[in-house]
């Protein structure tokens, strides 16, 4: 399985982005990589959670800038009614 899913580089980066889509579970693709060494499953595992971690920040981000330029609008749309109705 070690070459299944790391025989060549394409290959290797076809298991990460697979690992984080969920195209294939993590257990499946961390398994072999316990033959080689120790290091190799704690990289993976470091890997996958920088980039589960990161794409949820941005994500959150955007909805977070969007409400507040929402926020932003509508307070801007109150201030003009109260100074167009002095």
């Amino acid at each position: 399985t070690l070459d299944f899913f790391y025989g060549s580089l394409p290959r290797s980066l076809m298991t990460l982005f697979m690992s984080i889509t969920g195209g294939v579970s993590w257990i499946a693709a961390i398994e072999p990589l316990f033959a080689l060494d120790a290091t190799y499953p704690g990289l993976f595992l470091i890997y996958v959670a920088l980039v589960v971690f990161g794409v949820t920040n941005v994500v959150t981000s955007v909805f977070v800038e969007s409400a507040i330029m929402s926020a932003q609008h509508y307070r801007d749309l109150i201030i003009e009614a109260k100074e167009s109705q002095r």
